[in-house]
């Protein structure tokens, strides 16, 4: 027997963003239409004449990262407009059974597919302003192959293998413009987040590519298991056990090109005269490698029985093994805290934080644990009618 489906969305859709930007004459540094004097808080709150910044303040890169805004059209400092987002994903798998007339065995194998991408021309993450759209690509593969094989009319096992690959690649940047074209003396901490620095400006819409992303992982898991079941005599015993990996490779950008804020408390009292002289309250740039590699396994294993000690006296008991593992990471770039303590291995790192190696401390942080789970119910029909029971349990979890 076979079976298989297909699935497919494609949606394209409107989203109207508005956004507070600076006017045409804030670009040039005149600030008269601002209502109140402009003041110079750098110089003892004197005001700048006829509220203009002076040319030749003005910095040069302040005047290419203004650019990156659209001139107001609702009001001279209202821009709005209608973006198309997009969405493309799609389904589909398979199964198949076999099941041989002359076999003891049931087989099966099934397979299942979804993905997709969607690309969002406003990331939620960065600015309301149009120019700097992402896209999230996702796929997830899972396979799965069954074998029950009965070797009698009381005893029958069961194997199962299972396989699941998962990838999500979220918040791309579309806008690979790097700080450089905009006249920074700096690169981006790495390629995949490469795209224009973000600016909080107080008052304003912020501009540029997101602070955080974008976020790569990849999960790869398998798990097998195999349970027996065996009915002798007065006997229905079942035992079986299983073993679980996974393991899920990571990466995260934060502020890759760094992100800037502006506020209108210095060295004037508004934020864009504040970006135009080149004077942020906030510079901000997440250096180094974040790439992680963590990984994890667990193994189980359990058995029990059924057993009907009279017509009416039912006992079921049995044990379930469980080993659980903390997750490691496969260069040991984990830390855990432990209040006052001083690490050997990093000797410069603040006190409390410790790391694989120091003393005590196992490669997965925490220890891994052997949990052991017994459990007994009885189950006693006093009547012998069925009309009514009592039942009594236990167990550890």
């Amino acid at each position: 027997l076979f079976f298989g489906y297909y699935e497919g969305f494609r949606n394209d859709q409107g989203i109207t963003t508005s956004a507070t930007v600076p006017t045409a004459a804030e670009r040039g540094g005149d600030f008269s239409g601002m209502g109140t004097p402009l003041l110079n808080l750098a110089a003892g709150g004197v005001p700048f004449p006829g509220n203009r910044i002076p040319p030749a303040a003005i910095n040069i890169v302040a005047r290419n990262v203004l650019a990156l805004y659209p001139l107001g059209n609702v009001a001279p400092s209202i821009y709005r407009a209608t973006l198309m987002s997009t969405n493309r994903l799609s389904q589909a798998g398979g199964r198949i059974d076999i099941n041989p007339a002359s076999s003891r065995d049931q087989l099966f194998a099934r397979y299942s597919y979804s993905g997709g991408n969607n690309v969002n021309p406003v990331s939620v993450r960065g600015t309301d302003v149009p120019g700097f759209p992402t896209r999230d690509d996702l796929a997830t593969h899972m396979a799965m192959v069954s074998d029950t094989h009965i070797f009698s009319s009381t005893l029958m096992n069961a194997a199962r293998a299972s396989y699941l690959r998962h990838r999500f690649l979220f918040d791309q940047r579309l806008n690979q413009t790097p700080p450089g074209a905009l006249g920074f003396g700096y690169t981006s901490a790495n390629s995949e987040g490469q795209s224009p620095p973000f600016f909080n400006i107080s008052g304003y819409s912020p501009i540029g590519g997101a602070i955080t992303g974008p976020r790569d992982s990849k999960q790869d898991s398998i798990e097998v298991q195999d349970a027996v079941t065996w009915t002798h005599a007065a006997h229905l015993v079942k035992a079986g056990g299983g073993y679980r990996r996974d393991a899920i490779d990571m990466f995260q950008a934060i502020a890759p090109n760094a992100f800037y804020v502006f506020a209108s408390t210095f060295p004037t009292n508004n934020a864009i005269a504040n970006l135009l002289l080149g004077a942020p309250v906030t510079f901000y740039q997440g250096l180094g490698d974040f790439n992680r590699g963590l990984r994890v396994w667990g193994a189980d294993a359990y058995a029990q029985d059924e057993w009907r000690a009279s017509a009416r006296v039912t006992v079921n008991y049995g044990l379930r093994y469980e080993r659980i593992n903390p997750i490691t990471e496969v260069h040991d770039r984990l830390t855990g805290f432990i209040p006052g303590v001083q690490s050997t291995l990093r000797p410069d790192a603040p006190k409390g934080l410790v790391f694989p190696g120091d003393p005590g401390i196992p490669v997965g942080i925490a220890r891994s644990a052997n949990t052991w789970m017994p459990r007994v119910g009885i189950a006693w029909d006093p009547s012998g009618t069925g009309t009514w029971s009592v039942r009594s349990s236990y167990g550890l979890f």
